[in-house]
């Protein structure tokens, strides 16, 4: 049942990255009906014929073991599956046997399969723990951190209690793909099979993590960026030296940190029709904020400004080939282990960032130092880095060291940028002054009203998703989607009410298809039923035909006594065969 098709299928019609035959209860379910039919009908089978089939299956375990070089399983696997085959092939054998022998080689045969499912589970667990590593659930879901983040999010809804209906929630560092789930808040990163994979490009070229397919994460967000995507609060689960001045601590403990963003956006407002030819591509994700924020605000303001470096370590070595001296070659010296440093000067104070791409290359250590504050630059990753608050004209220092066994010539880029936090300041008064006010928010829909200084387009900070319509003033209207994420709405200057719906892709296909499976179990059920009341009473018909002069005779005490002696022969001929078979078995054995 390995076919890579029964993946395809039962993952949305599209092959999963991780985690296969996630289908395998439905097979489990078909095999163990296969078993049972096959169980009814072991008596059909000769001795001969169990035997040559155990012998057979217990040739093929170690044959299959050769073959097949991917099987991940201790060495004693096969050894136990061909003694379990031999018990079982003994135990069918048993089975033929007179009844009351039966019984209890149906208990013993039970008591097999009960020792291999104990035994299996045993092996498989300790061999996962062996091989794969089971991970503490401390830091996870218990312990005095995850209990901390709980408290804060019921504190965080009581803030928000009468003041706004939606508000994203983030947690940073992370400690899974999907810290909001886990902790129930509303937050941006995602990881599900179903999500469409045509917003991740998106995400990825602004500088969000994220592994290409279904997946982006709150790793890599910028000042900006959670404004946008309504990210109101972010919860700190440990102590960093990254010093944030934008965002007033509102909440903490000494496990956790609070801070309430100034700056968020309302989940959908009114802004310039130049957002539906935004379009990005990777390289540079500032270079797409800039131009994400000029086609929101219809103006030229430049959001992020590059810094220019200058290298302090391996000069003879490093040296930049782009004009924004951002793209970097280097060629070292085989077998060294090489240790490169960059210099940076800020020019304005607010939050920096940087974005390292080291294309592959292998790499000991990236680290960043902000006024003796040191930041580690994740160096399996791409996307940006957040370096916190910093003021003017202080230096951050940028250190890659090189493997010896790294190649010895190859390009990496790395920007630095700060943000402006006086247009950041803009752009939010702009979007709260062209707000979408909710009346209503659930999961699945969402209904207010929206005013528009002017005409233009009402951008969603929701994540594109086909399974989304709008209507506006009633009116079924057209979504568009912006670089297949974000959705977009058309809107004439004044104010609106507007109402979106969710119902996933397939929803209603699903639920025919359920429906209609279930009325033809429901028919299947019904007819077998019929059939067979029918058959046992064309059978009493028969029975009753075939002996007419039996019918009216049964009251007659010579015509019982008859029946009485017929079964007692009957029970003495059935006792008779029985002792026969036993000692014919008795001579084999």
């Amino acid at each position: 049942f390995d076919f890579n098709v029964f993946n395809f299928v039962w993952h949305g019609m599209h092959y999963p990255n991780q985690l296969p035959h996630r289908f395998s209860f439905v097979v489990v379910f078909f095999i163990l009906t296969l078993a049972y039919e096959a169980m009814r009908s072991v008596s059909d089978f000769s001795r001969m014929e169990i035997g040559l089939i155990g012998l057979a299956l217990s040739l093929a375990v170690p044959v299959v073991t050769l073959l097949v070089e991917d099987i991940k399983a201790p060495s004693w696997v096969p050894w136990a599956t061909i003694f379990f085959i031999l018990m079982y092939v003994l135990s069918f054998l048993s089975l033929r046997t007179r009844k009351k022998r039966r019984r209890l080689m149906t208990s013993v045969l039970f008591s097999i399969m009960l020792f291999e499912i104990i035994l299996s589970s045993i092996s498989g667990i300790s061999w996962l723990d062996n091989n794969e590593y089971y991970g503490s659930r401390e830091g996870y879901t218990v312990g005095e951190v995850p209990s901390s983040i709980r408290q804060a999010a019921t504190k965080i809804d009581e803030l928000e209690r009468g003041r706004s209906l939606f508000y994203r929630t983030e947690v940073k560092p992370h400690k899974t793909s999907n810290d909001p789930a886990l902790y129930g808040l509303q937050g941006l990163s995602l990881f599900a099979s179903t999500s469409p994979k045509s917003s991740v490009p998106f995400f990825k070229n602004i500088g969000y993590q994220n592994n290409g397919i279904n997946s982006y994460q709150y790793r890599g967000s910028t000042l900006f960026c959670d404004s946008l995507f309504s990210i109101r609060y972010v919860i700190e689960r440990d102590d960093t030296e990254l010093i944030d001045n934008e965002r007033p601590v509102v909440l903490g403990n000494q496990s956790v940190t609070v801070y309430e963003n100034p700056y968020v956006f309302p989940l959908a407002f009114a802004c310039s029709s130049n957002i539906t030819s935004y379009n990005s591509s990777y390289g540079n994700p500032f270079k797409m904020q800039n131009e994400l924020s000029r086609a929101i605000s219809g103006e030229k303001d430049v959001m992020f400004r590059l810094l220019e470096p200058s290298i302090e370590m391996g000069l003879g070595e490093l040296s930049t080939i782009s004009q924004d001296q951002t793209l970097f070659h280097f060629s070292r010296v085989s077998g060294a282990v090489s240790t490169y440093e960059l210099l940076w000067r800020t020019e304005r104070s607010g939050p920096h960032y940087l974005n390292v791409d080291l294309r592959g290359h292998q790499v000991n250590r990236v680290e960043a130092d902000v006024e003796g504050r040191r930041v580690t630059v994740d160096k399996g990753k791409k996307g940006i880095t957040e370096l916190g608050s910093v003021e003017k004209g202080v230096s951050i220092r940028l250190t890659i060291k090189f493997e010896s066994d790294a190649k010895t010539e190859g390009e990496f880029v790395v920007h630095c940028a700060s943000l402006d936090t006086q247009l950041l300041k803009k752009m939010s008064s702009r979007a709260e002054a062209n707000r979408f006010t909710l009346s209503s928010f659930y999961e699945d829909r969402f209904f207010g009203v929206i005013r528009a200084e002017q005409d233009g387009h009402i951008l969603i900070s929701m994540p594109y998703d086909p399974g989304w319509s709008a209507k506006i003033d009633g009116e079924p209207t057209t979504i568009e989607i912006i670089d297949g994420a974000l959705m977009v709405l058309p809107v004439k200057q004044g104010e609106h009410t507007l109402s979106m719906n969710f119902v996933p892709v397939g929803f209603f296909t699903g639920l025919y298809v359920s429906v209609g499976a279930l009325a033809i179990l429901i028919i299947l059920l019904i007819t077998t039923l019929v059939l067979h009341r029918k058959k046992k009473a064309e059978e009493d018909a028969l029975t009753k035909s075939d002996h007419p002069e039996e019918e009216g005779r049964m009251d007659d005490a010579f015509f019982q006594e008859l029946i009485a002696q017929k079964a007692e022969m009957t029970a003495k001929i059935a006792s008779l065969r029985e002792d026969r078979e036993n000692k014919e078995e008795e001579q084999l054995a």
